[in-house]
């Protein structure tokens, strides 16, 4: 499926959208220089490596740090799409769902702002508090990906 869009530079209108997902603690050091400031802090989707109620976040000063799942921080997702679009180059904008993303990657955008203020878990006592697929953050993005009705195409577009 494709997804028509309002591109504010020169890009194609329509891209094909793969998943709506957080940067992980290893894409956010990969890409760190590219990624839009945002003044609150937002979560990663990786897990804390040593406290198993805790989660990554990326602080304002643009440092990761730990925090308890229970804790709320802005949701400030990632769209991944083809890369198909060879037109589009880190630092390009585009607009979805009326929010500006900025490319920091061929086939990786990310939110200039923020979806919401969520916990990432707020049952922390649950095993696996810190994993994103089971968390309450992921579902508050699916369900943002639903309300905007934005088509989540997994196939892949080179067959």
């Amino acid at each position: 499926m494709w997804v028509d869009e309002l591109v504010t530079l020169k890009v194609p209108k329509k891209i094909q959208i793969t998943n709506v997902t957080l940067l992980s603690k290893e894409e956010y050091g990969k890409y760190r220089n590219t990624i839009p400031r945002w003044y609150t802090w937002w979560w990663l989707r990786s897990p804390c490596r040593y406290v198993e109620t805790d989660a990554d976040q990326v602080q304002s000063t643009m440092l990761v740090n730990s925090e308890p799942v229970w804790m709320s921080a802005s949701v400030r997702p990632v769209l991944v799409f083809s890369d198909i679009l060879s037109t589009l180059k880190v630092g390009d904008k585009l607009e979805v769902a009326g929010k500006t993303w900025t490319i920091i990657e061929n086939g990786l955008a990310l939110c200039d702002n923020s979806i919401g203020f969520k916990p990432f878990k707020e049952n922390h006592k649950v095993k696996s508090a810190n994993v994103y697929e089971k968390s309450d953050v992921k579902k508050y993005i699916d369900n943002w990906v639903k309300e905007q009705k934005i088509i989540i195409d997994k196939n892949d577009v080179n067959e």
